[in-house]
């Protein structure tokens, strides 16, 4: 019996083999075909193990997640932490019901509808590529001509072409505009060389009566110049006409669209993303170029631990309170003496301690640092320190 069924039953659907194997190129499809696109770049984080069909298909998959904002900043931005270890759990829950709908069907009851988790506020989003609209390589100003009635065909004026560019289509478009006169006219477009009585085909002829009309073709190498026939109407008085050439080059068309070069892989980027934000990632903690502040732990004496800490590239710590006591030896800086010391560590142990020698002491460890959970300190008495966590650049 399974929820998603309404209590029914279900099984795999016919096709699919009985291990199925979740590879990161299906899990991307998968989720941006189900509303998940925006989470594929945590993919590289969560690869599932085959999964046998017979049992995964005879009971319900995990139920959709909801993450929170936090969630999805750290596994998107890989800030490792427990909001990371949270979102990426998540994740694999959101997958598996997401296969389930695609290798499982309903064998009695109503399969339950499909709704995709929501984004929370502030989650960065991949933004792909978008297609662009077609334009044109040139465009002629705006003519317009002006035709009396009665009469045959009139040549009004050509439509130019730069020389220079060799388009691949052509738009021309014709608006009558109502003037003095009340009769039709007829536009008329043909082949002609510059300045020469003779004429050759005729390329189009819009229609009597119309306001604006539109027409398409390609264009001719052979016969570069575009010329306008009016014909006028029975009638009295005149009428004006504006014709428009628009050419389009390197495959464009009238009213079409151009697509990325490539349309994106949606898996390959994911891998990609991963890739840069783990050398980011890497380039931060092992060599950084600065190092930015975390939280200020102020008021310590005594001896204590500070947890939990994560992305530390080192501790600054100020010593605030310095019994006169103490020794000192002057110079730049000034070295203090026996005034404690400060450690790094684990859940699992402690590494070697560092002394609190000046009003400022910086513990800079090596790239090793970034596994470093909390921070011992063990002051002399009537001493009083902040320590201040150095961390990594976001």
């Amino acid at each position: 019996m399974t929820a998603l069924c309404g209590g029914g039953t279900s099984a795999p659907k016919a096709g699919w083999p009985s291990l199925f194997d979740p590879t990161i190129t299906l899990l991307a499809e998968l989720l941006s075909a189900r509303g998940g696109k925006w989470v594929i770049g945590a993919l590289g984080f969560q690869l599932l193990d085959p999964i046998s069909l017979s049992t995964f298909c005879a009971g319900d998959p995990p139920s959709l997640p909801t993450f929170t904002s936090d969630e999805t900043n750290a596994i998107l931005r890989l800030q490792f932490g427990a909001d990371f270890d949270s979102g990426i759990a998540k994740l694999k829950d959101w997958l598996q019901h997401i296969i389930w709908y695609e290798v499982c069907e309903c064998t009695s009851g109503t399969l339950t509808t499909y709704t995709a988790p929501s984004i929370p506020s502030g989650t960065p989003e991949y933004q792909p590529p978008v297609e662009t609209s077609n334009v044109p390589c040139l465009t002629n100003a705006i003519t317009t001509y002006s035709r009396s009635a009665g009469g045959g065909p009139s040549f009004a004026g050509f439509l130019y072409n730069d020389p220079t560019i060799i388009p691949d289509m052509v738009r021309v478009t014709s608006t009558v505009i109502a003037s003095t006169g009340n009769f039709n006219v007829t536009v008329e477009l043909r082949h002609q060389l510059f300045y020469s009585p003779a004429t050759t085909d005729t390329i189009y002829t819009f229609t009597q009566g119309v306001g604006t009309q539109t027409h398409d073709y390609p264009f001719d190498p052979g016969h570069p110049s575009i010329a306008v026939y009016l014909t006028g109407g029975a009638g009295t008085g005149n009428r004006d006409v504006d014709v428009k050439a628009e050419y389009y080059c390197a495959g464009a068309r009238p009213g079409g669209t151009t697509s990325p070069c490539c349309p994106p892989d949606v898996a390959t980027q994911a891998a990609l993303d991963l890739i840069l934000k783990m050398v980011t990632l890497i380039q931060r903690q092992a060599v950084p170029f600065a190092y930015v502040y975390g939280d200020n732990h102020a008021g310590l004496t005594g001896d204590g631990e500070i947890t939990p800490v994560s992305g530390l590239i080192g501790l600054s710590v100020a010593v605030d309170t310095l019994p006169d006591s103490y020794g000192r030896a002057d110079g730049t800086p000034e070295r203090l003496f026996d005034l404690g010391y400060v450690t790094l560590g684990t859940a699992d142990g402690w590494i070697e301690s560092r002394r609190i020698d000046f009003d400022g002491s910086l513990v800079l460890p090596p790239a090793r640092s970034g596994v470093f959970t909390r921070i011992g300190y063990t002051l002399a008495p009537g001493v009083e320190v902040s320590i201040r966590e150095l961390v990594r650049e976001p």
